[in-house]
């Protein structure tokens, strides 16, 4: 596989020349007042998760969240030691080869109790309150990464590869091994509570979404707060009468979006008028009923994996696995006789997590123009171009 994005990737800077633009941590929100409780197998141990949202599957936590609750027991006899453990991990497979890694994200250990002298005399609490903060960061190969998201993706075939973080909490309840059944020699006799959790860094764009573009004949009028991408859409050869054909991607040059909210563009498409005529039959779908034409603009998710095979520790491997998760709509503005203009946005991502990078891992999205000629012995040849963006969770 290749080392790098394939060449129509091109990344947005903003007005300063950085690759990516600020982002910052989302505002606060109103603290949940629900409960999120699971139980041991055999009943005899609850673990009680706090400030959480009523309904829910997981538990969920924002950067350097607080992972708070309480430990309830329905028999302390013989208990020497309670304690929680809240672990994370990141784990990448070759799928075909022998490629692998796991990497620990977190791995927090806080003892609640713990007996101390003799047994007759002990008072064992049966409610345990516990606090832990998660890290924002980790440490990997002597560096430092971001805390990456609650995440999962997998890429099918030979090769393939799939790649995992997840995050959890248990609750373990060590007894003394004096009093333990005889049937216990086939289990630790250990009481052990957990559940996965999602962690899952709220942020927000710094700028809002600039104004709309102007139109005058023939295009849109340029503007600092938008970026234009030209592409060229080959004429094919021996298509008599067509020329190449000129695409204008206008995007917002901050790059940086919600993913609940659209995303507009504006594209232009410019030729001589025997290829404008030629294009028609692959131009976008207008409307709002979904974008089925040979011409279309997407949001897209690459997530890419790099993991080094022990049996040959100088050749790194590197997949990816291409998502659409947004859908672009057109309208026409105007045209001439050598071009059509359209405005568009792209729907909500159908994404709750958005880009990161972590050892190994890389999650980018991108907006993508594409045109795929389906008909036999098309004028044009096929053309993709995408365009690296950064999506949030919240608005700005």
């Amino acid at each position: 596989m290749s080392s790098s994005p394939p060449p129509y990737f091109e990344t947005l800077h903003d007005s300063a020349g950085h690759a990516q633009p600020p982002i910052v941590h989302a505002r606060s929100l109103p603290a949940a007042t629900g409960v999120f409780t699971t139980v041991s197998k055999h009943g005899d141990a609850t673990l009680r998760l706090t400030a959480q949202h009523d309904n829910i599957d997981l538990p969920v936590y924002d950067i350097a969240g607080v992972v708070a609750g309480t430990v309830e027991l329905t028999k302390t006899d013989h208990i020497v030691t309670v304690e929680v453990k809240v672990d994370g991990h990141l784990r990448l497979i070759e799928t075909g080869e022998d490629g692998h890694s796991d990497t620990m994200l977190v791995s927090e250990t806080t003892v609640l109790w713990a007996a101390e002298g003799k047994d007759s005399e002990l008072v064992r609490p049966s409610v345990l309150p516990f606090s832990v903060t998660l890290p924002p960061t980790f440490e990997a190969d002597g560096e430092t990464h971001a805390l990456p998201p609650t995440y999962s993706v997998e890429r099918s075939g030979i090769p393939g590869f799939s790649a995992t973080v997840e995050y959890s909490i248990s609750a373990i309840i060590h007894k003394h091994p004096s009093i333990l059944h005889p049937a216990s020699l086939l289990h630790s006799g250990n009481t052990t509570v957990s559940t996965p959790f999602i962690y899952n860094p709220r942020t927000r764009p710094v700028h809002p979404v600039p104004p709309s573009l102007k139109y005058a004949d023939g295009g849109f009028i340029d503007d600092p707060e938008w970026q234009r991408h030209e592409s060229v859409i080959k004429s094919s050869p021996g298509a008599d009468g067509v020329q190449d054909i000129v695409a204008r991607l206008h995007l917002p040059a901050r790059g940086i979006f919600c993913a609940s909210e659209p995303i507009p563009f504006y594209l232009t498409i410019e030729c001589d008028a025997s290829s404008l005529a030629a294009f028609q039959q692959f131009a976008p779908t207008t409307g709002n009923s979904g974008n089925t034409g040979a011409t279309q603009v997407r949001l897209m998710r690459q997530s890419r994996m790099h993991i080094r095979n022990p049996r040959n520790p100088d050749a790194k491997t590197d997949m990816w696995r291409d998502d659409y998760i947004g859908e672009g709509t057109f309208t026409i503005v105007g045209n001439s006789p050598t071009s059509v203009s359209y405005s568009g946005e792209i729907k909500r991502a159908a994404v709750e997590v958005t880009s990161f990078k972590s050892r190994g891992l890389m999650v980018q999205d991108f907006i993508a123009l594409s045109v795929t000629p389906s008909s036999a012995n098309p004028p044009i040849v096929g053309m993709r171009k995408a365009v690296q963006v950064w999506l949030t969770t919240d608005a700005q």
